[in-house]
């Protein structure tokens, strides 16, 4: 039998700043900067979700770069997620990961805001 995990619906004028003018509201003043705006979006989204999340899903695009940090894909049917694991982090698996291993990764969903784009870390 599958635990679900329960979810609340993302209410972006519950956010912290939501009551900015501008941001959900139709704009009233100057343009802000890309930059603002992804600022605005981490805010948003990481003080919404909780700091520990597990995420069921397949590994896709798995890269081991020199570095030793791991980068992939989380998948399934409908959707994928970056996912980064940190060289700290990946030196402790004691077992092969690999393209197409069904896995329950624990993390927490941070907005990298050079890219403009969500991960799981």
């Amino acid at each position: 039998m599958r635990k679900s995990i329960s979810r609340t619906r993302f209410d972006p004028t519950k956010a912290r700043g939501a009551a900015q003018p501008g941001l959900f509201e139709p704009q009233t003043g100057k343009p802000i900067s890309v930059s603002e705006l992804t600022r605005k979006i981490k805010r948003a989204v990481e003080d919404h979700l909780p700091q520990r999340v597990l995420v069921a899903g397949e590994i896709s695009n798995l890269k081991r770069p020199t570095s030793g940090h791991l980068y992939l894909v989380l998948k399934d049917a409908n959707s994928q997620i970056p996912a980064v694991m940190w060289k700290s982090k990946a030196a402790k698996i004691r077992f092969d990961l690999g393209d197409g291993l069904a896995v329950i990764a624990t993390g927490h969903v941070e907005v990298y805001e050079p890219q403009g784009k969500y991960q799981l870390i």
